[in-house]
């Protein structure tokens, strides 16, 4: 990346990797092989790529995963996977990103993160806002992290019949973040400590449990939620009721914890969850060589990762 140089892009890029690698309930890894002279074109290596110079894309794409298959077995398994960025219209940094500030920012390890989470074959989320597969990017840092149910999802494509911890100490030092021994699905899984009922949220800083109401123009500010049935499932100075704007998207009718006898917010409107073609505000795009017709969830045969320096030479893409 031209905005960050390459030591800062090379860290990103090995932290990142770092995070789909250190996942213990998981036989996968990541390696990085340096820099290269290649392009993004057919030739079985792996290759993530900044294109600065001009994006030939839908600008609101900030990363696209662009997979080849090879068919000649009769099942579709991913032999390549390369990486572009956005470079062109995106500004990039490495500890903060606001997708509405002027010129608008991407956070590096939030983005490289997940683009790398589609390479393992993980598919958008669109129900947990602090997993780094949420389907769009606001800003902030927190989908550069693993959360659970990344991790259960990777343990679940690529299972060593372990969990990832039994207790609580097992999950420290995995990364900054908090952390406790948890089972989704079945899977005892290191997630996330996530902020309670009422704690601020924004579109840069999100670490609720469920849902994040926003109370302010342009997101800038809200506060963490859960849903309800009855006033007793929220805490003291909480009721169940509705609520105007709140990211993930909710279905019509459905009651979040609110505070009693306030205002809920302006009222901001979304569009529906969109595609990995056409994102909001920030997504990313996908393509492959050949269309397998067994979605993301294939195995991948991959042997280690390059960064290419230099302007990417982008062969015929779609998707």
């Amino acid at each position: 990346s031209a905005d960050l140089g390459f030591e800062k892009t090379e860290t990103v890029v090995t932290d990142a990797l770092g995070q789909w690698t250190g996942v213990k309930c998981a036989d996968f890894e990541f390696a990085y092989l340096g820099t290269t002279d290649l392009g993004v074109v057919e030739d079985r290596v792996n290759v993530l790529a900044w294109e600065d110079e001009q994006w030939d894309y839908d600008p609101a794409i900030a990363g696209m995963t662009i997979h080849r298959f090879d068919t000649s077995s009769g099942t579709p398994t991913v032999v390549e996977a390369d990486i572009l960025f956005n470079g062109f219209s995106w500004l990039w940094k490495k500890n903060s990103g606001d997708v509405y500030a002027s010129p608008p920012k991407l956070n590096g390890p939030a983005v490289v993160t997940h683009e790398l989470g589609h390479v393992t074959g993980m598919d958008h989320d669109y129900e947990q806002v602090t997993t780094t597969m949420f389907y769009a990017y606001f800003g902030g840092d927190w989908q550069g992290t693993l959360a659970g149910d990344d991790r259960r999802g990777l343990c679940e494509n690529y299972p060593n019949g372990q969990d990832e911890c039994q207790v609580d100490s097992e999950c420290e030092g995995i990364d900054d973040s908090q952390r406790f021994c948890t089972k989704i699905d079945g899977i005892n899984v290191c997630e996330e400590v996530r902020d309670e009922v009422g704690e601020f949220c924004s579109r840069t800083e999100i670490n609720c449990a469920e849902y994040c109401v926003f109370t302010g123009a342009m997101l800038k500010q809200g506060y963490c939620s859960i849903h309800c049935m009855t006033d007793d499932d929220c805490p003291k100075r909480y009721v169940c009721g509705d609520v105007n704007l709140v990211i993930p998207l909710i279905d019509t009718g459905t009651k979040l914890c609110v505070p009693s006898g306030e205002d809920t917010g302006d009222i901001i409107h979304f569009d529906e969850p969109i595609s990995e073609e056409e994102p909001d505000p920030a997504g990313c795009g996908c393509s492959s060589s050949q269309t397998p017709g067994i979605g993301w969830w294939l195995l991948l045969g991959l042997t280690g990762w390059c960064i290419r320096r230099g302007k990417a030479n982008t062969a015929s893409l779609h998707c």
